[in-house]
């Protein structure tokens, strides 16, 4: 995962040892200091075992093993377990080590681990070992709370941006209501994706002139496309797959507005902060969304962009006629919702922040 890549790429006062069980992307991702670890041979059964029982997989005696052996290999001070599922996985490592262990948490990987009975309560025991815990919003840090963490060893820890590869720039009003807009994402339910083209539908009949990009790909494309076949708009919605940082870079400033109008699913799951609701704010593209997760730890209504309600292509819609309707708003929110990004969301402070968590945590465990 990007934002994954782009913490542990920039740890300076400590020196990260990546152990995967198998690598890909490299070209994207390269990492000097990586191993790979050994896989249970009985992978399928364990997974069928898990799909009858509705629990989530742990690791076999040979994978924490693996893991044992790297750690003192490399002589690792602490152990970071990126996403609570994985934490959930390494629980048979986490009863028996004394080493530092800190476990991140990203949102859906919270919720899914509260599906059943029997994963509550591994998840509540993932939590009481662990040393430090850590959310991505406010709001995700209290779902772990009411999972049972305690408060003292849980820390927000913010995804961050790169603020020199996002910076800044004011978009000129377009002539002629070419108004293009941009919803980059996983085509999936919780990104709100039908309200963006069922708003957007909606704004094209005061705007006819105006486009929609989709970014990203996922199960949701087919009936996506149907959607806006259905509703006339087809030949205006381009739907782009996935595009690499630098296309996607592109297509922030190539845009006038960032939609990202997330719900919260049928199944509990639900946003942190979007990664890309962040890039886009950086670089000055104002942003609708929802009253969501924690979308609003990053936007202030009408100041650093529009918040509306969940599920609602009308209000959304809405939304989009006043930014375009109001220049002075529009310029406005460009500008500070660029700064919220600058305040809390840059990357080298985040970094630092986990360098010092890091820290002081191995010196905890030392007393």
């Amino acid at each position: 995962m990007l934002h994954i890549y782009r913490q542990t790429s920039g740890l300076k006062r400590v020196v990260p040892q990546v152990l995967a069980f198998k690598r890909e992307n490299q070209s994207s991702f390269p990492i000097d200091r990586l191993e790979l670890l050994q896989r249970s041979r009985f992978r399928w059964v364990r997974r069928q075992w898990n799909r009858t029982n509705k629990s989530m997989p742990q690791a076999s005696s040979r994978e924490t093993s693996s893991l044992r052996g790297s750690l003192r290999k490399h002589r690792c001070a602490a152990l970071h377990i990126y996403l609570g599922n994985n934490g959930i996985f390494w629980l048979p490592f986490l009863r028996r080590t004394t080493l530092p262990v800190v476990i991140s948490f990203h949102g859906a990987d919270a919720q899914a681990a509260q599906s059943t009975p029997r994963t509550r309560e591994t998840l509540k025991e993932v939590l009481k070992r662990a040393n430090r815990v850590l959310a991505r919003s406010a709001s995700l840090a209290l779902v772990l709370r009411s999972a049972g963490c305690s408060a003292e060893k849980l820390w927000i820890h913010r995804t961050g941006i790169p603020l020199n590869y996002f910076p800044f720039r004011q978009r000129p009003i377009p002539v002629r209501g070419t108004w293009k807009f941009l919803q980059a994402s996983r085509l999936i339910p919780k990104k709100g994706l039908e309200s963006s083209i069922r708003a957007f539908a909606f704004f094209r009949e005061r705007w006819p002139q105006a486009e929609l990009r989709i970014a990203g790909q996922g199960p949701l494309l087919d009936s996506l496309k149907s959607l806006a076949e259905s509703l006339g708009i087809r030949s205006y919605v381009e739907f782009t797959g996935f595009l690499t940082q630098a296309k996607l870079r592109d297509l922030y400033y190539d845009s006038h507005f960032f939609l990202h109008p997330s719900v919260k699913t049928s199944s509990g799951d639900q946003e942190g902060i979007p990664n890309s609701l962040l890039e886009a704010m950086a670089t000055g593209l104002p942003c609708i969304a929802t009253r969501h997760g924690g979308i609003i730890e990053a936007i202030e209504n009408e100041s650093s962009g529009l918040l509306v309600s969940e599920s609602e292509p009308d209000e959304l819609a809405a939304a989009m006629l006043k930014l375009a309707d109001n220049t002075q708003l529009y310029q406005s929110i460009a500008a500070n919702g660029s700064l919220v990004i600058n305040k809390q969301f840059d990357l080298a402070a985040q970094i630092n922040q986990l360098e010092e968590i890091y820290l002081q945590t191995i010196n905890d465990c030392k007393h």
